[in-house]
């Protein structure tokens, strides 16, 4: 009888000393309002992109009554009117304004990366063109605005003043070779096939003679 008693006091204390099961996270009652879920993006239809037209152009009406029709004569073209972007471009994006059938349109070009070059320690930016190897002549003519710049040969960079750039020799073109030059045309003897002296075939098979 001692035994079994001792063996319920036992099982009772390793009973006790379990960890307690969590509790289950309280429903929320009538007065507190269950957390709203996300809302779905909208579909865009026929319905919508008429309702969003109608707004344009009401916006369009409205900044031109205050800042002047001027103001409002030419659509943005990235944004269509909007005035407003979903997502911006990728920094480094350029765009052009191309002329297509349908109107002035955006041409986008997407960034362009390069490797990390290093700056010369020996040349720099020629100060007589800023760099750019041409210069404005002030003519107006579209072939003669620009010139050729004098001080870098259009390179756009000159040596540093006391600096010793180490110039690399590039191979020089071969020379084409020499022109063949006809033969000495007799005087007075007739060609094989009978042309006299001076025609311009003398000595030519005919075959050779195009059509």
């Amino acid at each position: 009888m001692a035994e079994q008693v001792d063996a319920e006091q036992a099982e009772y204390e390793v009973e006790g000393e379990r960890e307690p099961e969590p509790e289950p996270d309280p429903e929320p009652g009538p007065d507190e309002p269950a957390e709203p879920a996300e809302p779905e993006a909208a579909a865009i239809g026929p319905e919508e992109i008429a309702k969003a037209e109608r707004a344009r152009s009401a916006y369009r009406k409205k900044i031109g009554d205050i800042l002047g029709t001027e103001s409002v004569e030419h659509e943005c073209l990235l944004c269509a009117g909007l005035g407003y972007l979903p997502s911006l471009p990728p920094p480094g994006v350029t765009f052009t304004i191309v002329d297509t059938d349908e109107g002035p349109a955006l041409l986008a070009d997407e960034p362009r990366s390069e490797p990390p070059y290093k700056v010369s320690e020996v040349t720099e930016a020629c100060g007589a063109c800023d760099g750019y190897g041409l210069v404005l002549t002030g003519s107006r003519t579209e072939g003669g605005r620009l010139w050729q710049c004098s001080v870098c040969g259009g390179a756009g960079h000159v040596a540093k003043a006391g600096a010793n750039p180490i110039l690399h020799p590039v191979a020089a073109p071969a020379a084409a070779p020499p022109l063949a030059t006809p033969p000495p045309m007799p005087d007075g003897v007739a060609d094989a096939w009978g042309r006299p002296s001076g025609h311009k075939h003398w000595g030519v098979p005919p075959a050779m003679i195009p059509g």
